[in-house]
């Protein structure tokens, strides 16, 4: 089982993009992370799947959640997380919805992920 905590401004995100671009996966329990959720999972289906692509320059965690989803079920969790995303405050609430959203459906088509990389300049 793989337990995710989110904040509700990511729950459309993550239970209709796996339905839309992977629905064969999403009756079989996917659901996708983007932006600065939380991901806990045992260490043995972490270390079983390959863990996260370091290849990847973003979007690894979405490439997580398509492993996990062998493993078992992956569950949306009612809770709050802290967590610092500089980008969003950097971008503004509504800018950053639509860049994620943007790159979140062209990842579901299959655009490379070197494409993003402009996105994600180092804002630090």
């Amino acid at each position: 089982m793989v337990v995710i905590k989110s904040t509700l401004d990511a729950f459309a995100l993550t239970y209709y993009a796996p339905l839309l671009f992977k629905p064969h996966l999403f009756f079989q329990g996917l659901r996708l992370l983007f932006g600065d959720q939380v991901m806990f999972c045992r260490r043995i289906d972490f270390w079983d799947c390959g863990g996260f692509d370091e290849a990847l320059p973003i979007m690894e965690d979405g490439d997580l959640c398509l492993k996990l989803v062998k493993k078992g079920r992956i569950y949306l969790v009612n809770r709050i997380v802290h967590s610092s995303d500089r980008r969003v405050a950097k971008w503004g609430s509504f800018k950053a919805t639509a860049i994620y959203l943007y790159i979140g459906f062209l990842w579901g088509i299959g655009v490379n992920t070197n494409y993003f990389k402009q996105f994600y300049k180092d804002i630090r």
